[in-house]
């Protein structure tokens, strides 16, 4: 496999190096997972594909009559007010 270098502006390494601290994670590690994140955005993502989101899989239980559409929008509706 051949490796190339990548230039990352120095603001935003600076704060990946704040996520990955926050996170409790190596820079390396994060970086990985976001590129994989945003190399997985054409295919469906489902829980299983995101390990952080599997994690958090049965720790949440919602009302029967919970509407995420909703939720998010009145949130939204929060945070933009």
């Amino acid at each position: 496999m051949d490796t190339k270098e990548i230039v990352i502006d120095d603001d935003v390494m600076d704060e990946l190096k704040e996520v990955a601290i926050e996170k409790g994670r190596s820079l390396e590690d994060t970086i990985d997972r976001y590129i994989y994140f945003i190399t997985q955005g054409h295919k469906k993502l489902t829980v299983d594909t995101l390990p952080d989101l599997a994690s958090l899989r049965g720790k949440y239980k919602v009302p029967a009559d919970f509407n995420l559409k909703d939720a998010l929008s009145e949130e939204l509706h929060k945070k933009y007010r």
